[in-house]
């Protein structure tokens, strides 16, 4: 599979909204236009594992009415969404798109496109349709032989096995998609030549309960039929308009909140922002009739990642809802920076296990709960507040690990940061100790906050005037030396007999 940008080639699908005209990328098929869709309902194995319960409805995009609607289960009524189905419901997608072919000549890179259109044929040799095979997106889920393979090839470092810097969107969890969609994103690496992504995925297993289990798909390009007229057309009117032949995307809610106004419509849905991998908020609106919530997708979602193989690795992540999902960015190599949002309060297992780019993090003073190996590997781990970390009663969330070996703690005892090398700036003013474990950690600095504000005295000459120990470790040094006590103590050694 050659690597291809094939985003510059789409042009915008009209779609009138009760009236109101937008354009998009990326959309759903009519209403208008179904027909028998049960030949067309295969899923992907990708899609079909993207959450432990997905639902049977095929989407399409607004109709004349300004609603969505879904497929019923004989294939061929369509029925309003929302009126048999909650609005926050799943649903599986097949994305249509208009491709355009190059104005001087049928090809790209000097291949020709038409010559890449495919035939049909039902059992008795009719033609059924034709199609095109564009792009790339996880699909089949490996063997049993290849999963064991590429299990033994991470286990083992094998060389023959390697991360591309791409990185695929797939469903975390829905609890949280009221305040902003949570998604974990799956690397991709490149095996004896053929391109796989390694996903965790929730699974029901036989005692109904969630575990996460791990994945392999083979990325593939994706087979769009092609529903416009004869070859002869296409070659004179130079545009392929494409949907895909099975359902690729599957379990993202169409809007995460059945109760607000105008959740129902096309323009509004969070699925617009994912397939067209935009900010909801640059997406053409009717202003008469919008929607709270909005999400945004730049340098994610489908457009980007399946049409796009040119890509650059994504290097920057945000994490914006309310907590942080298991394995988020777990094994994603060439993210390099990390902003957690005000809003996070919980970092669950693993989200950050295997980043090796990140090198410094800052965990906001909201977080309350960490799971266990949240932190990358030679990350620098600056807390705002570690002292709002709860410690479950049963600690089976807690984390025990050897990653730092050193504890900075600031003057006045409200930053921490972690460390598993000595840090020169830090030295110069802040106090530092052995690391342990973060739970000791935390009883430190609030030993130390205590410490403060206690008055501490120290023997005083006949003409000295009586000063607060806690005030004098605070002083910095003049020449940029590392801070001492006045007994000529380092800051650290000081705080250890404050113990």
């Amino acid at each position: 599979m050659k690597d291809q940008d094939w985003t510059k080639y789409i042009v915008p699908t009209e779609i009138n909204e009760g009236g109101h005209v937008i354009h998009d990328l990326i959309s759903l098929e009519e209403v208008a236009e179904v027909k028998n869709v049960l030949a067309r309902r295969h899923r992907s194995d990708f899609a079909s594992r993207q959450y432990h319960n997905y639902s049977c409805y095929l989407l399409r995009k607004a109709f004349d009415d300004n609603t969505v609607k879904y497929v019923n289960g004989d294939g061929f009524t369509p029925i309003n969404y929302g009126k048999s189905v909650s609005a926050d419901d799943t649903a599986g997608y097949c994305p249509t798109l208009t491709l355009e072919l190059p104005c001087k000549a049928t090809s790209l890179k000097g291949k020709s496109i038409i010559g890449k259109i495919k035939t049909q044929k039902d059992e008795n040799g009719q033609i059924l349709y034709h199609y095109i095979e564009i792009g790339g997106y996880p699909q089949q889920e490996v063997d049993e032989e290849m999963y064991k393979k590429l299990n033994d090839a991470v286990k083992n470092g094998d060389k023959n096995l390697t991360q591309t810097g791409k990185l695929y969107s797939t469903i975390a969890d829905t609890n949280d998609f009221g305040k902003n969609p949570m998604f974990r994103m799956a690397p991709e690496y490149e095996y004896n030549g053929e391109r796989y992504v390694k996903v965790y995925t929730w699974h029901t297993n036989s005692h109904a309960e969630r575990e996460l289990y791990r994945y392999w798909y083979k990325v593939q390009p994706i087979k769009f039929r092609i529903r416009n007229m004869s070859l002869s057309e296409i070659k004179k009117t130079k545009r392929l308009d494409l949907v895909s032949d099975s359902i690729i995307i599957e379990a993202y809610p169409f809007y995460p909140n059945k109760t607000h106004a105008n959740c129902s419509k096309w323009q509004n849905s969070m699925i617009r922002a994912f397939l067209n991998s935009a900010d909801s908020m640059d997406l053409e609106k009717d202003p008469s009739v919008l929607a709270p919530l909005s999400w945004d997708f730049s340098n994610k979602g489908f457009l980007y990642e399946a049409l796009n193989q040119t890509r650059e690795p994504l290097k920057d992540y945000s994490f914006t809802g309310s907590f942080i999902p298991v394995r988020a960015l777990k094994d994603c190599a060439q993210i390099e920076n990390v902003t957690i949002s005000p809003y996070v309060t919980k970092i669950n297992n693993e989200a950050l296990d295997g980043c090796k780019g990140i090198k410094k993090l800052v965990v906001p003073a909201q977080v309350k709960e960490i799971g266990t190996d949240v932190f990358p590997p030679c990350a620098q781990v600056e807390f705002e507040d570690i002292c709002n970390i709860q410690i479950p009663k049963d600690r089976t969330l807690w984390w025990y690990s050897n990653t730092f070996e050193y504890v900075y703690i600031s003057p006045d005892g409200s930053k921490v940061v972690l460390s598993k090398e000595e840090d020169d700036e830090l030295d110069k003013s802040y106090i530092k100790q052995g690391y342990q474990d973060l739970e000791r950690t935390v009883d430190l600095v609030k030993d130390y906050r205590r410490s403060l504000q206690k008055p501490q005295t120290v023997p005083q000459t006949n003409d000295a005037p009586q000063t607060n120990n806690a005030q004098k470790k605070t002083q910095k040094p003049s020449d940029g030396k590392k801070a001492q006590s006045p007994e000529g103590k380092s800051m650290g050694e000081l705080f250890v007999d404050l113990e």
